[in-house]
């Protein structure tokens, strides 16, 4: 038999993901000190870290990934916040999840990346911001293995 939550956790996870809805990051700060669950989901499986990044709102989004909310955890549609912040065309919010270690090659439902959203949408500035954002992360993680091969020569 699998336990409820107890009421008191789902309503504050409800107020986090009303909060976040509604833009209010002091809502959401008191809810996370209060026990929210950062990763709850609505019915349709959207996150507070959802509804920031489709609002743009970086200072959620930070809050939210601070206290340990998964980027990556997707909705019914196979939607991430990437895709929720591309759909909307918020570049900025797009950089914040993507420099957060957001997996920009995940695919929602319809096999589409979130860069893949952006170029169909022809929001131009957010797609060379995920490009850039990636080649950036890419360029650490070739940098990173090189001092690590070159340690392990020295060996």
């Amino acid at each position: 038999m699998t336990e409820k939550p107890a009421k008191a956790t789902v309503d504050l996870t409800e107020e986090l993901l009303q909060a976040a809805m509604d833009g209010e990051a002091a809502r959401c700060q008191e809810a996370i000190k209060a026990g929210a669950d950062v990763n709850a989901a609505s019915e349709t499986g959207k996150t507070a870290l959802y509804w920031a990044a489709r609002a743009g709102d970086t200072e959620i989004c930070r809050m939210l990934i601070d206290a340990g909310a998964d980027a990556n955890a997707s909705d019914k549609d196979g939607w991430i916040p990437l895709h929720a912040a591309v759909s909307r065309n918020r570049t900025e919010t797009a950089k914040l999840l993507i420099n957060a270690g957001i997996d920009a090659d995940t695919k929602n439902s319809e096999g589409l990346t979130a860069l893949d959203v952006a170029r169909l949408s022809r929001q131009d500035a957010v797609a060379r911001a995920i490009e850039e954002a990636i080649s950036l992360r890419h360029s650490d993680r070739t940098k990173a293995l090189k001092v690590l091969r070159d340690r392990k020569r020295k060996e």
